[in-house]
């Protein structure tokens, strides 16, 4: 038997727990007629039959997420005749055309409950799996795409019960607010906008955010918030986009707003999961039975607010560097636990010279 490792990133809350099971998930086909829903313990989903989500309740605190009547998770396709820089900013205009619900099918693996739905637009199949696991409110869109449109731009959108003028988003070491309506030209002109990991539209008390892993093109719009999947543009490229592509955005309900419900974290889990190691036998197998500790960190943090950002080797010589940031806006002072053997530890700048000591 060889040795198997979860490893997660530094301060998340990365479920651990590794399936030992080799057994695959018992799939069934919904008949069309039976109510489509997903629920755990704090969140419960429910589904139109068009595939589109309309209720999203939080059991713990008894809230409805979606705004009366809307429809959240809305796949949408729109004819865009733009280039790969600039798309028409009137194409909402238009209601756009929804992608045709084929089938779903349900399965469960482990903790995780899911309902897989397939689409077809055109020549273009979608295969979207969503998840909701035990213990958590975050809603995963995992998205499988064949996409064939020419001209075309794929979007979805959750209209949410939420109230502000202000939309937060991440931007690298932080997150700025843009203006969720359309007062000035100077608010008009950020119709689309750009975040890296997440989006997040809050009141005081509680709040909704949207997370990526790879799609960075995001509409806010009064209550709703909106991402660009796919755009298969025809300049300069005109094979743009007209491949299969993977990706997964998910939702993500919480008490307080952004910063009390450590959004950040949520959106680094999303796009840096818990990867699992096996060490298979070697030669060296007594020995790593002897060496290897139940667990172990490299780096403890004693302070949530603060993000290990990267670990990496130093350019030009054998050092760690270290980054670091703080993700609120706030001031604070943090200890750093180191869990292995350090000579020396100094601040550099982000050319990584030396700057002052710090041990």
């Amino acid at each position: 038997m060889g040795h198997t490792i979860a490893t997660a990133p530094t301060g998340t809350d990365n479920d651990a727990a590794i399936a030992t099971s080799q057994g695959k998930a018992m799939v069934r086909l919904l008949p069309q007629t039976e109510e489509m829903t997903l629920e755990n313990d704090m969140v419960r989903v429910r589904f139109a039959s068009n595939g589109t989500i309309a209720s999203i309740v939080d059991k713990e605190v008894q809230r409805e997420i979606i705004s009366p009547g809307g429809q959240a998770n809305h796949l949408r396709v729109y004819h865009d005749d733009g280039d790969a820089w600039d798309f028409n900013h009137d194409y909402a205009a238009a209601s756009g055309q929804e992608l045709a619900l084929m089938h779903v099918e349900q399965q469960t693996e482990g903790k995780i409950d899911q309902l897989i739905f397939h689409y077809r637009y055109g020549e273009s199949e979608l295969v979207q799996t969503v998840s909701l696991k035990q213990g958590r409110r975050r809603i995963d869109f995992a998205t499988k795409v064949d996409w064939r449109e020419r001209g075309k731009m794929l979007r979805t959108s959750f209209p949410l019960d939420i109230r502000t003028e202000q939309v937060v988003g991440e931007i690298q070491f932080g997150s700025i607010s843009r203006p969720t309506h359309r007062n000035t030209m100077w608010d008009f002109a950020k119709d689309e906008i750009c975040a890296h990991q997440w989006i997040d539209l809050s009141e005081p008390d509680y709040g909704v955010a949207l997370l990526n892993d790879c799609k960075y093109g995001h509409r806010a719009y009064d209550n709703v918030l909106d991402l660009n999947l796919l755009r298969s543009s025809g300049y300069p490229d005109p094979e743009a986009d007209l491949a299969e592509h993977r990706f997964t955005y998910s939702l993500f309900p919480h008490p307080g707003n952004h910063v009390e419900a450590e959004v950040y974290k949520q959106g680094h889990e999303l796009n840096v999961p818990l990867r699992i190691v096996n060490l298979m036998e070697t030669t060296v197998q007594a020995e790593i039975d002897r060496s290897l500790p139940a667990s172990h960190s490299w780096f403890t943090l004693d302070d949530s607010l603060i993000m290990v950002e990267s670990v990496k080797r130093a350019e030009d010589n054998g050092d760690i560097i270290l980054r670091l940031y703080e993700t609120s806006g706030t001031r604070l002072t943090a200890r750093l636990r180191i869990g292995f053997a350090v000579v020396e530890v100094w601040s550099v700048d982000l050319m990584e010279q030396p700057l002052s000591p710090l041990a």
